[in-house]
């Protein structure tokens, strides 16, 4: 079995807030979620046209200048375009795409889940990858290969008993990808991206912060 090598790692989420500066040099460059901004959350069919040509345009130029070999998307709420095209959008991008499915990077093993659960989602509002009921999220966790060493969420797993809330809203993390990260005893990471009042533990982490666009660890 090829010996897994010790790995920097970047991460980040929600690029619809602005592309940055990203001066390091790391072994994997991660988004976690929220690759796209989205012009129209009731015009499905035009924000994937939009995507499509911002990605063209804007996305894969600058992910070709980051200082790495190797880059992993996922899609999140915001991005209707990835889930139009499921696997076959690592085509139409300057990086790997990943949805419900392992990648390994330097004998180290991801996986993505883009799901979230639809009470994290205003009543009729869009979004991409909203799970219908949380029977179906359970079930997408449920695939979760058990061999991981790293795994991308958008949606944050609970992690605290305080309440807390985010631009003024209560934004708790999910009780059972919790209860399924407990279950991975191999999960070295688990990265996630939405904006939430969940605090990091030795493995839980968020993938930005509040002063920075990106955060960098070492597996």
């Amino acid at each position: 079995m090829k010996a897994k090598k010790n790995m920097k790692i970047a991460v980040t989420s929600d690029l619809w807030t602005g592309l940055f500066d990203f001066p390091e040099s790391v072994d994997l460059f991660i988004v976690c979620g929220n690759i796209c901004p989205i012009w129209d959350k009731d015009a499905i069919t035009y924000n994937i046209t939009q995507q499509t040509e911002w990605i063209e345009k804007k996305l894969n130029p600058w992910l070709g200048k980051l200082n790495t070999d190797n880059v992993l998307l996922m899609g999140g709420p915001n991005d209707f375009v990835a889930q139009h095209y499921g696997s076959s959008f690592s085509f139409y991008l300057n990086g790997n795409y990943i949805q419900d499915e392992p990648i390994t990077f330097d004998g180290h093993v991801f996986y993505g889940v883009p799901w979230v659960p639809s009470h994290y989602i205003e009543l009729r509002e869009q979004c991409a990858f909203k799970s219908r009921s949380g029977e179906l999220f359970k079930v997408a966790l449920d695939s979760i290969n058990n061999n991981i060493d790293v795994l991308l969420s958008y949606v944050a797993p609970r992690t605290s008993l305080e309440k807390s809330s985010v631009d003024g809203k209560e934004m708790r993390g999910d009780v059972f990808l919790k209860e399924r990260i407990d279950e991975l005893k191999k999960l070295k990471l688990c990265i996630y991206g939405m904006p939430s009042c969940e605090k990091d533990t030795s493995i839980i982490k968020k993938s930005r912060t509040d002063t920075s666009s990106y955060r960098v660890f070492e597996i």
